[in-house]
C-alpha cells in the first residue's frame, strides 16, 4: 500500500504542475489586488494560508475596495464556498477506504483545481488504490504555491503598481477553463458550459460582481440537476 500511495503522489505532483503555473499568477494577481483594497502584503499572505479559497478571496478583496461591511463580505464568500460541500460529496465515495479523521484533514486543501484534477484521476481509474495521496499530492503542491505568490504579488505592488494594467486577470478565467474542459464528457455538461457564458454575462450586466457571481452558480446548479434528472429518467 504504501508502494502505491507513493506513485500516487509523485503522479499527483506531475499532474498538477502545469495548472500550479497558471494558479501562482493568480495567487500573484490576488496580492496585488488586496494590496490595491487596502490590506498589507503580510495579511494578504496570510489571507492565503487561513481562508485559501482563491475565487473567494477575490470577490472578498473587491468588496473590500467597494467599502462593503464585514457581514456582507463573510455572508458572500461563505455562500460562494458552499460549493466545497458539493465536492466534498463527489469525491468521498472515491476515499471511502481512508479513516475519516484523516479526511477531515486534507479536506482542507480542497480548492476548485485540487477537486478537478483529483475527481479526474478518480474516474479515470475507479479502482485505483491510494488515491487520497494523489489528491493530497495536488492540494500540497498548490497550498504551498499560492501562499508565497500572494506574498509576492502583494509585496511588489508598491515598486511596481502598473501590474493592474498587465491584463494578467485573464489567467483566472483561462486556468479555470482549462480544469473544466476535459470534465465535460456528455451533452448535459456540455449544455451547461455553454449556458453559463449567457448568465454570467446577463447578471453581470443587471447585478455587482459578488451577486452576480451566486445567482449564476444558483442558476446554472439548477439547471445542471434538471438536465441530470431528464437523462436519468430517459434511461430508466
Amino acid at each position: 500500500e504504501s508502494d502505491a500511495a507513493r506513485a500516487e503522489f509523485r503522479r499527483g505532483l506531475g499532474e498538477s504542475f502545469p495548472i500550479v503555473i497558471g494558479l501562482t499568477a493568480i495567487g500573484f494577481i490576488f496580492g496585488a489586488l488586496a494590496r490595491a483594497a487596502g490590506l498589507t502584503w503580510v495579511e494578504a499572505g496570510l489571507m492565503s494560508a487561513i481562508v485559501y479559497a482563491g475565487p473567494a478571496q477575490l470577490i472578498a478583496v473587491g468588496l473590500m475596495k467597494q467599502g462593503a461591511g464585514f457581514v456582507l463580505i463573510v455572508l458572500t464568500t461563505f455562500l460562494v464556498n458552499l460549493r466545497y460541500v458539493l465536492y466534498a460529496a463527489s469525491l468521498a465515495p472515491h476515499f471511502r477506504d481512508r479513516r475519516p479523521r484523516w479526511l477531515a484533514f486534507i479536506g482542507f486543501g480542497l480548492v476548485d483545481a485540487a477537486y478537478a484534477l483529483s475527481i479526474a484521476r478518480c474516474l479515470r481509474d475507479p479502482k485505483a488504490p491510494r488515491k487520497d495521496a494523489y489528491y493530497l499530492a495536488v492540494t500540497l503542491f498548490i497550498y504551498l504555491t499560492w501562499i508565497p505568490a500572494s506574498f509576492i504579488g502583494g509585496y511588489l505592488l508598491e515598486s511596481l503598481p502598473e501590474i493592474r494594467d498587465m491584463g494578467l486577470e485573464i489567467v483566472n478565467p483561462a486556468v479555470f477553463i482549462a480544469i473544466l474542459i476535459p470534465l465535460l464528457r456528455g451533452p448535459a455538461e456540455i449544455t451547461v458550459a455553454l449556458l453559463a457564458v449567457p448568465v454570467t454575462a446577463g447578471a453581470a450586466a443587471v447585478l455587482p460582481h459578488a451577486h452576480a457571481v451566486l445567482v449564476t452558480i444558483v442558476l446554472i446548479s439548477v439547471a445542471g440537476g434538471y438536465l441530470n434528472w431528464l437523462r436519468r429518467r430517459s434511461s430508466t
